[in-house]
């Protein structure tokens, strides 16, 4: 009888295992919205909750809430967006005025070009390098990698529009159902009721955080950099502001990767103060807000030191993607919350005996 049990046991694990294991090839393509839709149903599921305080309808509740999250996204992308239309416009205008050789942006290059030529004359041979012309061949072939991935674009924008309805379609879920699934989960947790509350809820709590501090740092980043450029009268402040908010989600190379090419062509081409004024700022103030805000706010509601986090956000990123800037501090808090309920359980064989 308990050879059956334990080969009942084992061929239900089995079949569960390879159950997960097909459901996660399923899921494989989608993973990403689907683990962004969960990232926002926890940051904003208890402003749903008072929606639905006064919207009885779980449908018509889950649906305006999914609502209000795509106005949210999808407003300041088009005022954005128009913004940098007319600076990428501006930039346009600007490089095709560079073909009179007299004004705009190839006059610019090619004095940096010659700088740089001149000093590294005075060690190696560059009697056969012309940087004119080696300038305008780079140019023409940005130009025409700028329109070769036009066709990718294209051909990504519907698998784009899928990601999207798929997140959406799982948000609207999960503020519908959201909670019935936290329960079943809570059922299958082996632990006591307090400790699973205190599990699920320290999970929650650094996915909260998380978002914060990725919104935090993204603004903050992308205001003081796009402040940088407008005080310093560098071409389209916003648009790199933009940007920066953006690939601020990369952990500490970050900012750099937009003032640090930007410091270097004002230091080439003779403006080594504004050079100097910007790597300060970028160096010193726009990547505190990267190093520091971002483990603050999430080491303040975690509890967590702030070394710690950095290092999750870090090994996150390099592991999982930009989705590792909430996997990695979610598995910190999983395994301080799992070092807990050991050493509580500790305490109690300690105190039974």
């Amino acid at each position: 009888m308990n050879n059956k049990r334990i080969a009942t046991t084992i061929f239900l694990v089995v079949l569960a295992l390879l159950t997960a294991w097909f459901s996660y090839l399923i899921a494989r393509p989608y993973l990403k919205p689907i683990l962004s839709a969960v990232v926002l149903t926890v940051v904003f599921y208890p402003v749903h909750a008072r929606l639905h305080k006064y919207i009885r309808n779980a449908n018509a509740a889950s649906i305006i809430s999914t609502l209000l999250i795509l106005l949210l996204i999808i407003l300041p992308t088009v005022l954005i967006g128009r913004e940098i239309k007319e600076e990428l416009t501006t930039m346009y205008q600007a490089l095709s005025a560079s073909k009179s050789q007299d004004t705009g942006l190839l006059p610019q290059l090619m004095h940096v070009v010659e700088r740089v030529s001149k000093w590294a004359g005075q060690y190696i041979d560059l009697s056969e390098f012309d940087p004119k012309a080696m300038l305008s061949e780079k140019l023409q072939q940005a130009s025409g990698f700028v329109f070769s991935q036009t066709a990718n674009v294209i051909g990504n924008l519907a698998s784009f529009v899928i990601s999207l309805v798929v997140a959406f379609l799982t948000l609207f879920y999960l503020f519908r159902d959201g909670r019935s699934m936290v329960r079943r989960l809570e059922v299958m947790i082996p632990l006591e009721p307090r400790q699973r509350r205190n599990l699920i809820g320290r999970i929650s709590g650094t996915v909260t955080a998380g978002m914060y501090g990725v919104i935090a740092v993204a603004l903050i980043q992308g205001l003081l950099m796009g402040l940088a450029f407008r005080f310093l009268q560098l071409p389209s402040p916003v648009l790199w502001g933009v940007l920066t908010a953006f690939i601020s989600l990369i952990p500490i190379v970050g900012s750099s990767i937009i003032w640090a090419p930007a410091a270097l062509f004002l230091f080439l081409n003779g403006n080594w103060v504004k050079a100097l004024i910007l790597i300060g700022w970028g160096a010193g103030v726009v990547g505190l807000a990267d190093n520091i805000v971002r483990p603050y706010v999430i080491s303040k509601v975690g509890h967590f030191h702030p070394l710690l986090i950095f290092f999750a956000l870090l090994g996150g990123v390099q592991a999982f993607g930009l989705i590792g800037l909430f996997a990695g501090p979610v598995i910190l808090a999983i395994g301080q919350a799992l070092l807990d309920l050991l050493k509580e359980e500790s305490r109690r064989k300690i105190d039974g005996i």
